[in-house]
């Protein structure tokens, strides 16, 4: 479905026959109950704006501890021959996966190889970090993650 919603998004004349609203998102996102980050940040402005009600949890870590746990775990395997022949093997989930994220860094980021995605990495989270900070009211946005904080829009307990 993640690949779905990356054709609709990224190539609008898929999208007329096959519209992935709101709908398709709750289906989605019910199957997947943590979305990957990085598939999640092509959606977001679509997601903040179909769900409404939601409280956006903004979490920036520093900018290189993500980027090295980034590198690691997406771009190292993303690019990497070993993990990408077991993917192949794997058709029903580790392909799906592997040939989503290409798609969608391919149309979101405007990359075709692992230089570029290690180029463009760090400003394009830092432009994520802003776009929902710009995207999302106040009262519906938490800067960062601490469970005591009180969610805005809730009374204290």
């Amino acid at each position: 479905m993640w690949y779905e919603a990356a054709e609709a998004k990224f190539l609008p004349v898929l999208a007329i026959p096959n519209p992935f609203g709101r709908a398709e998102f709750d289906q989605l996102l019910r199957v997947n109950a943590a979305a990957y980050y990085a598939l999640f940040i092509a959606f977001v402005p679509v997601l903040i704006e179909a769900y409404p009600e939601i409280v956006v949890v903004l979490v920036e870590r520093d900018i290189e501890v993500w980027y090295k746990s980034f590198d690691s775990a997406i771009i190292a395997n993303l690019f990497n021959p070993v993990p990408q022949a077991i993917a192949n093997l794997d058709v029903w989930f580790l392909y799906q996966i592997s040939r989503t994220m290409k798609f969608v860094f391919k149309r979101y980021l405007r990359i075709g190889t692992k230089q570029e995605l290690q180029e463009k990495a760090k400003p394009v989270s830092r432009k994520h970090h802003d776009s929902v900070r710009q995207l999302t009211s106040p009262k519906r946005l938490l800067n960062g993650w601490d469970p005591f904080l009180q969610i805005p829009g809730e009374a204290n307990p």
